[in-house]
């Protein structure tokens, strides 16, 4: 994985992968990957709702 999201359990973790994905769907690529599934594994908890978009 090329990006550096940092701990995904802090506000500054979370923060930077809700930038990460304002502008993109997956991880990496066009589609679900490991990456993507490496980043689903890290996360001790669902983000609060500050993080969610519709």
């Amino acid at each position: 994985m090329a990006v550096v999201l940092g701990d995904l359990n802090s506000a500054s973790g979370l923060k930077k992968l809700d930038e990460y994905l304002l502008t993109r769907s997956y991880i990496t690529g066009y589609q679900a990957s490991k990456d993507d599934i490496t980043v689903y594994a890290t996360l001790s908890k669902a983000p609060s709702f500050e993080y969610h978009t519709v």
